[in-house]
């Protein structure tokens, strides 16, 4: 029976220090940093489905027409509108958006919005719509 109780106990001992073993010995762990890398915009429109921002979206909330019409090739010798609002909120700044005088003959070909991961003036979200005519 001692001779027993003296072999689990060995076994015990065994086990305990194969498991010290395996552990680095200054306890320190290769974590994955993060990118510092800040992303200019932290929500969008069907962010949650994976969708990423497309290209026209960029250059439609910095103002950049000629950028905007690259991203539509079918429309390439069409005249281009693009409206942006700001808004508090997605509502607000979609409401803001549809308020905006739209000239004759234009058609509205997308609408996006997304939210500025930085933004200074209180009115995070902006919504953009790109008209063709």
């Amino acid at each position: 029976m001692k001779r027993a109780y003296f072999f689990i106990l060995f076994c015990i001992f065994i086990c305990i220090l194969a498991g010290c073993a395996s552990v680095p010995s200054d306890g320190v762990y290769n974590e994955k940093k993060q990118s510092e890398k800040k992303l200019r915009y932290d929500d969008w429109k069907y962010m949650g489905f994976g969708q990423q921002i497309p290209q026209w979206v960029e250059a439609a909330v910095e103002g950049k027409t000629p950028l905007v019409k690259k991203s539509f090739p079918e429309k390439e010798a069409a005249e281009f509108f693009v409206a942006s609002a700001a808004g508090m909120n997605i509502d607000q700044a979609e409401e803001s958006l549809a308020e905006i005088e739209v000239p004759e003959d234009f058609e509205l070909l997308d609408t996006f919005w997304v939210r500025l991961a930085a933004s200074n003036d209180g009115k995070p979200y902006i919504a953009v719509a790109v008209y063709s005519k």
